[in-house]
């Protein structure tokens, strides 16, 4: 009786190398890389704006002032000094994230031109799962202090910056067939 090796499934000998799709994995980090990074220097250059939108949001002054939504979630208002903190903390995350995708963009063209997919994954990967972090805890936040209920298009700015990074992980990670010519 012979029996037969499983097929080798590992990412290596999965991945297309090189070609339209590997260009494609390219093209969509190199667009989220740019993205994020415009995020942070729109954070910093418009400083105050963002500030602002922390600050109502940790004061909740419109769940507040309103006689029915939010009364219950009253009691996790911050004190609004802690907007400008946490928006420096925020910029320094995103600028850690645009660095890290950035380590992926030589390992992708790499890829591109016919290299070994796995260190452009792997280095995506870290950057594509911070982003995600960033994002999950916006949510996460915004939900803690309600914001959904009076400052819709953020989150909905949010959701749609969490939906982008995970289309671009799953795309990253979207095993191919090697060429076999």
């Amino acid at each position: 009786m012979t029996t037969t090796n499983p097929p080798d499934l590992t990412m290596a000998s999965t991945t297309r190398v090189g070609g339209p799709f590997a260009l494609l994995q390219l093209a969509v980090l190199t667009w989220l890389t740019v993205w994020l990074g415009m995020v942070a220097l729109n954070n910093i250059t418009d400083f105050g704006t963002n500030e602002s939108l922390i600050r109502q949001m940790y004061q909740m002054q419109p769940l507040i002032d309103d006689p029915v939504l939010g009364n219950g979630l009253q009691w996790r208002a911050f004190p609004g000094w802690m907007a400008g903190p946490t928006l420096v903390g925020v910029i320094a995350y995103q600028l850690a994230t645009v660095g890290l995708l950035a380590t992926a963009l030589p390992a992708g063209i790499r890829h591109q031109r016919g290299g070994e997919p796995r260190v452009f994954i792997d280095r995506a990967n870290r950057g594509l799962t911070a982003a995600l972090g960033l994002f999950a805890v916006f949510l996460i936040g915004g939900m803690f202090f309600g914001y959904w209920m009076f400052m819709g298009p953020v989150q909905q700015v949010h959701l749609t910056m969490l939906i982008f990074v995970v289309a671009g992980t799953v795309l990253i990670n979207m095993p191919g067939r090697r060429s076999t010519t």
